[in-house]
C-alpha cells in the first residue's frame, strides 16, 4: 500500500521568524483509498485537526510554541 494523494501545510511566524513544513497523506492503491492521515505532527507549533479519514483533514488551529502567536498557514500540494 503507498499512498495516493498528499496536501503540504506550511507553518510561519513572523514574529519568530520561524517555518515548517509537513505532509498529511492519504493512503492507498490504484485500486481505492484506505483513508487520510487525521493530521500531521509539527514541532515548531502546536495544532489542532479536524476530519481524517474519509475526509481530506483540515487545520483548524496553528500557534507558535515559542510566542503563541497564531501562525500563518499555507497549504497546497507542491509548495
Amino acid at each position: 500500500m503507498g499512498y495516493i494523494d498528499q496536501t503540504e501545510y506550511r507553518l510561519s511566524c513572523a514574529h519568530c521568524n520561524i517555518s515548517e513544513t509537513s505532509t498529511v497523506l492519504e493512503k492507498g492503491s490504484v485500486y481505492g483509498s484506505s483513508g487520510w492521515q487525521d493530521g500531521t505532527s509539527f514541532s515548531l507549533f502546536k495544532t489542532e485537526w479536524s476530519g481524517g479519514g474519509s475526509q481530506e483533514p483540515k487545520l483548524t488551529l496553528a500557534v507558535c510554541n515559542a510566542c503563541e502567536r497564531s501562525a500563518t498557514i499555507e497549504s497546497g500540494y507542491s509548495l
